[in-house]
C-alpha cells in the first residue's frame, strides 16, 4: 500500500515550524554506508561481483530522491553528503532496478525501509541483486503462474510450504524426510498442472534468487537465517497465503537455496534462467518420483494437518470465484480504456495481484507509463497476460480520460479515440 506523509518539526531558532526534508540525509547516508559494508564483507562470494552500486531512496509523498552517487545527466545535487533531486512524474516509486539519467539504479521506497538493520539490509540486498542480474545472465522473468490462484495449485503449494518449514528447522533424518515431502508435494502439483514447472522455476530464478541474496546479507548465522525464513513461511501459510502466483517465489526460491547450502552443495555457478533449484536438490538428495505419486503424497499430508488445509482451501476457492466474477464484470465486460504499449512500464505490489485467468492479472494499485504518458490507477486496473496492454474501468457517460482512482496524463501527439465496443476508449498517436 502506498503511504503519503508530510513531516514537520517545531522549534526552529525563530520559533517557527520548519519543514523536515522528506528523506533524512544523515540517515540515508548511514544506510548507504551499512549496505556498502555488507557488500564489502560479502566480497562477491555469492555471484562473483559486488552487490553495492548506484542506489536511490525515493519518498512516496514528495517523490524526493536521496542517492549515494551522482547521476549521469546532472539532475541530482550534492547536499549533506547525499545526492538529492526529485523523481519525474512519469516514473513510479518502487522497489526495483531502473535505468535513469544514464545509470542503472537500485531504487528503494524510503517509506518502506525497516528501522531494524537485518530487515533493512535484506531488502536492500534483494533489490541490489535485481540491478546486477542481467550481467549475471539471469534476466527478469514474467511468468504468471496463474495456476497457483486455483484450488489444486494453492493446496499443493501450501503443503510444500509446510514441508519446507519443517526442513528449514530440522537436521539429520528429519530434514531429509521433510525435503522429500516438499519435493513430493511439488511433483504432484506439477503433474496436475502441465507446464507449471517451467513457470515456477523461471520466477524462482528471478525473485527467488533475489530474496536468497537478501537473506544471505542480513547478517545472521546460517541456522538463524533458516529459522527466519521458516517463520516467514509459517506466517504466510497461517494467513492462507495471498497473491500466490506473484509472491510464492519469495519463500520457495530462497528455501531451496538455503537447503542446498545446508547440504553443502555447490550450486550457484553457471546458473541459467532455465535452471531449477528444486531439481538440483532432488538430484543431490537422490529423490525420485515413482509409483503412485498422488497416493504417496496424500498419505504424507496427514503429517501436515491435511484435512484442515483441504477444508480451508475449499472456502478460499469459493471466494476466488466470487472475486473473479466481480473483476470480470468491471474490467473485462464493462466499458474500458485500453492502453496498448509493447514497452509498457508498470509498478505494483506483488503481494496484491489477482490473476483473472485468460484475461491477465488484476491489480488493486497499478502505476503505468510509456511514450504516451502515464497514469496511476489507485483503485484497480488489469494487465493482459502478455503484460503489453492495460485496461482501466470507465464509468458510463463520464469523461474518457479519468475514472475512479485514476486520471490519464497524455503526452503531446497522443489522443483518446473510441474503442472497439460502444463506451470503450483507446489511445493512439496523432
Amino acid at each position: 500500500m502506498f503511504v503519503h506523509a508530510l513531516l514537520l518539526v517545531l522549534g526552529s531558532r525563530k520559533g517557527q515550524a520548519q519543514p523536515v526534508p522528506p528523506i533524512d540525509p544523515k540517515l540515508a547516508a548511514m544506510y548507504f554506508q551499512e549496505l556498502q559494508w555488507a557488500s564489502d564483507q560479502e566480497g562477491g562470494k555469492l555471484w562473483g561481483v559486488p552487490l553495492a552500486g548506484p542506489i536511490m531512496f525515493v519518498e512516496l509523498g514528495s517523490r524526493a530522491i536521496a542517492a549515494n552517487q551522482a547521476d549521469g545527466e546532472g539532475k541530482l545535487t550534492l547536499r549533506d553528503g547525499v545526492w538529492v533531486g526529485k523523481l519525474p512524474l512519469e516514473m513510479f516509486p518502487a522497489n526495483t532496478a531502473v535505468d535513469w539519467a544514464k545509470k542503472r539504479w537500485t531504487m528503494v521506497v524510503w517509506n518502506w525501509l525497516d528501522s531494524e538493520y537485518a530487515e533493512r539490509t535484506r531488502l536492500l540486498a534483494h533489490e541490489c541483486f535485481h540491478r546486477i542480474q542481467d550481467d549475471l545472465g539471469l534476466p527478469p522473468g514474467r511468468e504468471r503462474n496463474a495456476h497457483l490462484n486455483h484450488y489444486e495449485g494453492r493446496l499443493w503449494l501450501r503443503f510444500e510450504w509446510r514441508a519446507l518449514e519443517s526442513a528449514l528447522t530440522s537436521d539429520g533424518k528429519a530434514r531429509d524426510q521433510a525435503v522429500r515431502d516438499a519435493l513430493l508435494f511439488r511433483a504432484v502439483r506439477r503433474l496436475l498442472v502441465p507446464g507449471s514447472a517451467k513457470q515456477e522455476d523461471r520466477m524462482e530464478m528471478h525473485e527467488g534468487l533475489a530474496e536468497y541474496t537478501g537473506l544471505m546479507l542480513r547478517g545472521t548465522a546460517s541456522h538463524e537465517t533458516r529459522m527466519y525464513l521458516a517463520d516467514e513461511i509459517h506466517g504466510r501459510d497461517a494467513k492462507g497465503g495471498s497473491s500466490l502466483p506473484t509472491s510464492f517465489y519469495y519463500t520457495t526460491g530462497p528455501a531451496y537455496g538455503l537447503l542446498l547450502d545446508a547440504y553443502k552443495i555447490l550450486w550457484r555457478k553457471g546458473l541459467t534462467p532455465s535452471n531449477s533449484l528444486s531439481d538440483v536438490l532432488a538430484v543431490k538428495t537422490a529423490f525420485k518420483v515413482g509409483g503412485d505419486v498422488m497416493r504417496e503424497a496424500q498419505g504424507r499430508t496427514r503429517i501436515y494437518d491435511g484435512r484442515t488445509l483441504v477444508d480451508q482451501e475449499h472456502g478460499i476457492e469459493k471466494e476466488r470465484v466470487r472475486r473473479f466474477t466481480d473483476v470480470k464484470k468491471r474490467f473485462v465486460d464493462g466499458p474500458i480504456l485500453t492502453i496498448h504499449d509493447l514497452s509498457l512500464n508498470f509498478s505494483y505490489d506483488p503481494n496484491d495481484v489477482f490473476p483473472v485467468d485468460e484475461f491477465g492479472n488484476f491489480y488493486n494499485h497499478l502505476g503505468l507509463s510509456g511514450d504516451w504518458g502515464y497514469v496511476d490507477a489507485t483503485k484497480g486496473a488489469r494487465l493482459s497476460a502478455d503484460f503489453q496492454t492495460a485496461y482501466l474501468a470507465v464509468s458510463p457517460g463520464a469523461s474518457a480520460d479519468a475514472g475512479e482512482g485514476w486520471t490519464l496524463h497524455l503526452n503531446p501527439d497522443w489522443k483518446l479515440v473510441p474503442g472497439a465496443r460502444k463506451g470503450d476508449w483507446a489511445i493512439e498517436k496523432g
